[in-house]
């Protein structure tokens, strides 16, 4: 089997199962056919997130206008900011504004992130963390073109 062309794992975008398909030996293309044929094939379930904080939950501040929308490998809807790393395990880290400086030269905001990623059984790591972010912090992942 060409080994370019074969797709050795799927993502379920709705349910977020991750189906993986591994070799029999180190060629890693040995008894290998799509995600979920395989020598050896996991299934990989998401663990519920635990709630946020009630500060984080109530709050109505938001990002500003020119971030909304969808951009490479992340996307801004309103109060959250959703960065995937699909190139580092498939990680995934969310924002919620908390509150928005403005009177000052850059804007700044507070935040309630919570990163998670998959591991070996599903392990689920989330870790809540207060945090000030600098507006040209965030500009990192704005410097590749929006998507429509």
């Amino acid at each position: 089997a060409n080994l370019l062309n074969l797709k050795l794992y799927k993502e379920d975008h709705l349910s977020g199962q991750i189906t993986v398909s591994l070799s029999s030996d180190s060629t890693c293309s040995t008894n290998l056919s799509n995600s979920t044929s395989g020598f050896e094939t996991l299934t990989l379930q998401p663990i519920p997130q635990k709630r946020i904080p009630p500060i984080a939950e109530a709050s109505k501040y938001r990002f500003p206008d020119w971030m909304q929308g969808r951009w490479q490998r992340s996307r801004v809807e309103m109060q959250q900011f959703i960065y995937r790393d699909e190139q580092n395990q498939f990680r995934t880290i969310r924002f919620r504004c908390i509150m928005r400086q403005n009177d000052i030269v850059n804007d700044r905001f507070v935040v309630h992130s919570t990163t998670q990623w998959f591991v070996k059984d599903f392990l689920f790591v989330s870790h809540p963390l207060y945090s000030y972010l600098l507006l040209p912090i965030l500009f990192f992942f704005f410097k590749k073109k929006k998507l429509i």
